[in-house]
């Protein structure tokens, strides 16, 4: 298999992976139902807490990644994203904005409409207000709006590129509440996604056919850096997280690089199904779980 296809095969279980994730960071709830278990809570708190932080920070590189490496013109590239992210936003917001109005009011869920009103519409639709999970998509169209100002950045060359990425990291370590507050600190992972879709992507690509000693020691490497980021922010209580998330995100990739990990083409292709429908299973779910519970508990079964 040539580089650019292996390299496009663990990028697409990279995605399946991390949608998987997606849903375990939003079903970390095992403290709800009192179980007892001290492993399954460890578990739980090592996928939910721990590897799927990189989940999302790994969607804002790889988009990034593979627009900036991408020779399209300013026009075709907003085409192209446009039918790609812009629409598909759209439709989402509009399906959980019916869906959750109509289990609002058969009082089956606290998220949907109290009242049909022109604004709570608009805020459905264009701000995702009763689709939680689509804040990620809201500020990826923000930074695809700015590709011709990142990339302009970008273009200026590899020493002025690492310059802005740096100064962003500063002011986030200067400002960490409104970066956070506002969701800037996507920022973090998708500059650094673009620069490298810009400027290495054959590097990258080659990884992906390195030999298995190379290939296990930056597994190895990147594991210890996670290691010490989750040291330093549990024990000196230094706030380290866009730090952590970024290197999670690496681990994702390189252990999926590493042990040529490969999930099939169709069921790869599926992990933006899988991201957007989350919500609604998972409330079901939820739903399901607690009658289930609820039944029990009053022995009407």
């Amino acid at each position: 298999m040539n580089p650019k296809k292996l390299f496009s095969t663990t990028m697409s279980t990279c995605n399946i992976i991390c949608a998987i994730l997606v849903i375990f960071i939003h079903a970390y709830n095992i403290t709800i139902y009192n179980c007892s278990n001290s492993f399954v809570f460890w578990l739980e708190q090592v996928i939910s807490q721990g590897i799927a932080k990189g989940s999302v920070p790994f969607f804002f590189m790889s988009s990034a990644f593979f627009l900036y490496s991408s020779k399209k013109s300013i026009r075709n590239t907003y085409k192209s994203r446009f039918i790609s992210t812009a629409i598909p936003y759209l439709l989402w917001n509009l399906i959980y904005m019916i869906i959750f109005t109509i289990l609002h009011n058969l009082s089956l869920t606290s998220v949907g409409m109290d009242k049909i009103t022109f604004n709570n519409i608009l805020s459905g639709i264009f701000l995702h207000k009763y689709n939680y999970t689509y804040w990620f998509m809201k500020w990826l169209i923000i930074w695809i709006l700015l590709y011709p100002v990142i990339r302009w950045i970008i273009s200026r060359g590899k020493v002025f590129a690492v310059i802005v990425g740096i100064a962003s990291v500063l002011l986030y370590y200067m400002y960490p509440t409104e970066f956070e507050t506002i969701k800037l600190d996507t920022f973090l992972f998708y500059y650094p996604g673009a620069v490298a879709g810009y400027y290495y992507r054959d590097k990258l690509e080659n990884m992906c056919i390195a030999s298995k000693i190379r290939k296990t020691v930056i597994f190895i490497a990147i594991l210890i850096v996670a290691s010490i980021f989750f040291i330093t922010d549990n024990i000196f209580m230094i706030n380290t997280s866009a730090a952590y998330d970024f290197i999670m995100a690496l681990l994702i990739f390189f252990t999926v690089n590493c042990f040529t990990i490969n999930v099939s083409c169709f069921i790869a292709a599926l992990s933006f199904m899988v991201y957007s429908m989350h919500p609604v299973i998972l409330e079901m779910l939820e739903k399901m779980i607690y009658l289930y519970c609820h039944i029990h508990r009053y022995g009407w079964l």
